[in-house]
């Protein structure tokens, strides 16, 4: 274990030796003003031009300020804020976020850590800052800690419990033993809870929640004058305590002895190495430049290691390289999954892999390619700086005060990343990439259920000797012309222009493919591309299903154009391009994101995708056995075995949905795949390209007309959007197989009703708002019976027909308790929608549409989405007037078809197994 720990130093120091002589700190962001008051609370305020407003309360009081008497006190404090204030009667502060704009739920309004208690509210603008300061001065020293509501919120606290501890972190508990941090879980444990008094809470509070422990937050639509009236009018008048500040916590002791355990059910075998890299903190531009180089060498790892098994077509189910972080320090971990069978095989590449760039080095190509995003942060600064939202810049100084880091001004970041760039030489990467794998890592293997744990614990010392071996050097062709040349070009026939959103213009060209240009100063330098039609696997014949399943993972594997798999993943990471291509159940098609530079090669890409695709068959044999291990595993897990009970009982094997068996993907060949693409991207159905960029028109038109117009495409029949829906769907179904101590209880609407319309989706968004509001009222506050009630639909657009989950976890003896509740939620939604329920959820619709024309890749899903699905795009565009128009009439008519008599309802639970109670 000393040995472990000195090599990890001295190797790392070996090259930070040369890049830290001294210790520069940041001068901090001149954006932020923060100031004290007498009573010794600390407030940080950041005006700007957004509309919106967030708000921090942060408490430097956590779970290592309890004693163990008062275990998850700091917790319950935090939920007590929420139930019951001088102000803010019972769940009044629920209503007031609402009404605000806001969002109210589970982890979205407060949160308690080791150190820290922080409360939050974003507001869509600055109108409710005196109820919303109101609040939070309550919180400071006005909560009411009613024994009624302490005894009713233990429900669900215990429901929390349910909700983060179900599975057991094996990784994480292992880090922690013998720790303060797991001896201080912040949750605390069940019998306190569950002992847990007023007045002991009540004591807790009043110790810790005191002025000179409490920062404030304000960022967003405010100016100087006004932040500091209102934190002197809301906070000036609190009075000062005695209890000290906590002093922050010395870095932890973690065990960093290997770990080797058996798979949780539906979880694959796996390798994961593990490199410390020092504490989170990063508290310099020394610091920052050596956590910089750990980045690069991680991500350099990852590429080698995916090329590695992209060439050798071996099946995986998981492989990354990334930061793995502890509470206050930092890990590289490297991680494979893998088929049982393919242990020794999959072990030998990732270790040899690691091997040779340990001992050979990055080429410079691949360094490029990582710093490429560096470059473009350092570029594209200003405009990212832009950008940021005041929720960022507020979650940004928690960050900061927790692990008591500095803001650096935008000219310390921009020097920060200039001395990077100069410093990453390939020399000075390759030295820091030697260093980090000298290192002993932490080895973690996680075996299968059928593996022996002795036999894997014994096996750690031959994987330390595979990669101590001098690593082999790797090499990969180059390619000078990556793609086939287009076709003919086609033509511009059409171009139509929108009145009311004048950014937007519509060309049609030759060959039947509809383009919106959405010109947006939110793309910045960047391009974001949609290209998609309605189809999917509606579109395909019922034996292509499975093929339809595997085609995007095989075709990605199997090269395009002129490039092997490997160099078309060199090719994306050199020139920074996203290529995400999809098919769901009703839709296909590819999203891509670009600088604006890449343009061309982005029509390139495009161009290639849609008119040939290669298939390997080593890559199909891959993807098939990632998909067969991945049914197995669902099989083997309780929520697999829910997954499949509930979809073999709803679905004809003819539908859509139906979730086939390993054979039925063992037999799908590669003519299936090339039909596949074939029906889906190389015939009509209405398709579609949005771009949202930042750029002239002229060059765009110029792109379409050789990369998009010169696409031929056959004539598509329009595909069929029936479900497929067994009948009769079983009406219940209960099944004893959950293996932990708690009750999943679903209720399952599906209504034979059409999404027609723009005004439709919106009505649906805003009554799935509604049904999670009723949800937590009745479940959650008013019963205490789960934490986090939820739900969502599950029926995508077009489909002939709506699919809605409403879902809790729950006691086994509160089984029949929440079966009431959830019926009673029902049975309200179909009988009616309130107008003050209505005109809530149409202010959080508005707020959360305003802020997604602020992002462009989102508005190329959007407007893309509109125009597949034929929904009317200018009642899209016209966001708030659609909202508006809905009433609570249209509300209650649209809930009455998904709730009512005409809608089938089913019901499933999710019981413990016997051994588990």
């Amino acid at each position: 274990m000393k040995y472990r720990h000195l090599a990890g130093i001295f190797a790392l120091t070996l090259v930070g030796c040369a890049s830290q002589p001294t210790s520069t700190p940041f001068e901090p962001s001149q954006h932020w003003v923060t100031q004290t008051l007498d009573n010794g609370l600390t407030y940080h305020l950041y005006p700007d031009s957004n509309e919106s407003v967030s708000i921090r309360l942060y408490v430097h009081a956590g779970s290592f300020q309890e004693t163990l008497r008062q275990a998850g006190y700091a917790h319950y404090v935090e939920h007590m804020a929420f139930n019951g204030s001088i102000h803010y009667e019972h769940n009044d502060v629920i209503d007031m976020v609402a009404k605000s704009g806001g969002q109210f739920g589970a982890d979205l309004n407060a949160y308690t850590n080791y150190s820290q208690t922080v409360y939050q509210l974003d507001l869509p603008d600055n109108q409710h800052m005196d109820d919303a300061l109101l609040w939070m001065r309550d919180i400071a020293d006005g909560l009411t800690f009613d024994p009624q509501e302490v005894e009713k919120e233990k429900g669900v606290i215990l429901g929390e419990f349910r909700f983060r501890r179900s599975e057991p972190d094996t990784l994480y508990e292992h880090f922690a033993d013998g720790s303060d941090y797991l001896t201080y879980d912040p949750l605390g444990n069940r019998s306190n809870v569950q002992m847990a008094t007023a007045d002991g809470l009540r004591e807790f509070y009043q110790t810790w929640y005191q002025p000179q422990l409490t920062e404030v937050i304000i960022t967003g639509n405010i100016t100087l004058e006004q932040g500091e009236k209102w934190v002197r009018q809301y906070f000036s008048d609190w009075k000062q305590g005695t209890t000290p500040r906590p002093a922050r916590p010395a870095l932890s002791q973690q065990n960093t002895s290997d770990l080797i355990y058996t798979a949780s059910a539906g979880d694959a075998p796996r390798l994961s190495l593990f490199y410390p890299q020092g504490e989170i903190r990063i508290a310099d531009q020394e610091t920052l430049l050596e956590y910089r180089f750990d980045e690069i060498a991680t991500r350099l790892m990852e590429h080698r290691l995916q090329n590695a098994f992209y060439n050798a077509a071996l099946p995986t189910q998981d492989l990354a390289a990334f930061n793995y972080n502890t509470d206050d320090q930092r890990y590289t971990e490297l991680t494979i999954a893998f088929p049982v069978e393919q242990r020794a095989a999959s072990q030998s590449l990732f270790l040899n892999t690691l091997a040779s760039l340990r001992d050979h080095g990055a080429t410079q190509q691949e360094l490029d390619m990582v710093l490429q995003s560096y470059r473009d942060d350092l570029e594209n600064f200003d405009w990212y700086r832009s950008q940021l939202t005041p929720n960022t810049l507020a979650d940004d100084r928690v960050y900061a005060i927790s692990y008591d880091e500095v803001l650096p001004s935008d000219l310390e970041y921009k020097k920060g990343l200039k001395a990077l760039l100069s410093a990453a030489t390939l020399q000075r990467i390759n030295q820091h990439l030697n260093a980090f794998l000298t290192v002993n890592p932490m080895i973690e293997l996680v075996g299968a259920e059928n593996e022996d744990l002795n036999t894997l614990e014994k096996s750690t010392d031959s994987l330390r000797q595979i990669l101590q071996q001098p690593g082999l050097m790797e090499t990969v062709s180059q390619v000078d012309t990556p793609f086939l040349s287009p076709a003919a070009p086609g033509d511009i026939v059409h171009t139509q222009t929108f009145s009311n959103y004048p950014d937007l213009t519509q060309w049609t060209l030759s060959n039947g493919v509809e383009v919106y240009y959405l010109r947006s100063s939110h793309a910045g330098d960047d391009v974001y591309l949609r290209y998609a039609s309605l189809g999917g696997a509606s579109a395909l014949p019922r034996d292509l299903y499975p093929a339809g399943q595997l085609a995007v993972n095989v075709a990605s594997r199997s090269g395009l154009g002129n490039l092997s798999n490997v160099q078309l993943n060199n090719y994306l990471k050199e020139n920074n391009i996203y290529l995400g291509p999809y098919i769901n159940e009703t839709s296909h098609g590819v999203e891509m994101s670009a600088n604006k530079k890449q343009l061309g090669n982005v029509f390139a890409l495009l161009n290639q995708l849609t008119r040939e695709i290669h298939v390997d068959d080593n890559q199909l044999a891959s993807v098939k056995s990632e998909t067969i291990q991945a049914i197995e595993q669902d099989k083997a897990s309780p929520a697999g075995q829910l997954l499949y009970a509930i979809n073999h009982g709803s679905y004809t094997e003819g539908s859509k949905h139906w979730l086939f068996s390993e054979a039925d993907y063992q037999q799908v060949t590669p003519e299936q795949i090339y039909q596949v693409h074939h029906e889906l991207f190389q015939k009509q159905r209405n398709n579609t390209l949005v771009i949202v960029a930042n750029t002239s028109p002229t060059e765009l038109q110029t792109l379409l007309r050789q990369y998009v117009g010169s696409l031929q495409f056959d004539a598509g029949s329009t595909p069929d959007f029936s479900v497929g829906y067994r009948d009769p769907i079983q009406a219940r179904l209960e099944l004893p197989i959950n293996n932990h101590a708690n009750t999943q209880y679903f209720v399952r609407m599906i209504a034979p009703v059409r999404t027609a319309d723009a005004k439709t989706v919106f009505m649906d968004d805003l009554l799935m708002r509604i049904v999670n509001k009723r949800l937590t009222a009745v479940v959650r506050e008013n019963q205490s019976l789960d934490y986090s009630p939820f739900a969502m639909a599950v029926n995508s657009d077009s489909e002939h027909g709506v699919d809605w989950i409403l879902s809790a976890s729950v006691e086994p003896a509160d089984a029949q308790k929440v079966e009431n509740a959830f019926d009673e939620v029902i049975q309200s939604l179909a009988q009616s929608i309130s107008a003050d329920e209505t005109a809530i959820v149409a202010k959080q619709l508005i707020t959360d549409l305003n802020n997604m024309q602020k992002n462009a890749s989102g508005m190329a899903w959007y407007i893309n989405r509109y125009v597949i699905n034929d929904f009317g795009l200018d009642a899209a565009l016209d966001m708030e007037a659609t909202t508006r128009s809905i009433t609570a009439s249209d509300l209650t008519q649209r809930a009455q078809q998904i709730f009512g008599a005409s809608a089938t309802k089913q019901k499933v639970l999710m019981t413990p197994q016997p051994d588990a109670i």
